[in-house]
Order: C-alpha cells, then structure tokens, then sequence
C-alpha cells in the first residue's frame, strides 16, 4: 500500500505488486477481495496521452468560470 494513513504493514516492508484471484459480496453489501502478490511495484502514470474532448471542455469551462 502506498500513501498516507494507519501502516497495514511494519515499517521496512517492501511495496508489491497484488493482483485480484477472487471477491464476492457478503450479505450486507461489503466487498471482499482475495488477493495474491503479483511480482515487483511499478509506478506509472495514469495520464492518457491527449485528453478527450470532454476533458479539455472542462478545462475550459474551469478557465472561464475561475
């Protein structure tokens, strides 16, 4: 886990990569997700290489709005 917050794990553990083997929805709607680790972290970017025409017609929405 990366970020802020209450530590899951102890000081000195390595970040890793997990990927979802199974969930399922218990009776009271809370998700339940199974993991299992999934070799070394790589950090990336989310950004997409252009933004869409929704996305840049929000910028220049906000750019008009203040």
């Amino acid at each position: 886990m990366l970020g802020f917050g209450k530590k899951l794990f102890a000081d000195g553990s390595a970040p890793h990569a997990y990927m979802l083997t199974g969930s399922r929805v218990s009776s009271t709607g809370i998700m339940i997700g199974h993991y299992e680790r999934n070799g070394e972290l790589t950090i990336g970017s989310n950004a997409l290489d252009s933004p869409s025409e929704r996305e840049i017609a929000r910028q220049e929405r906000t750019k008009r709005e203040g």
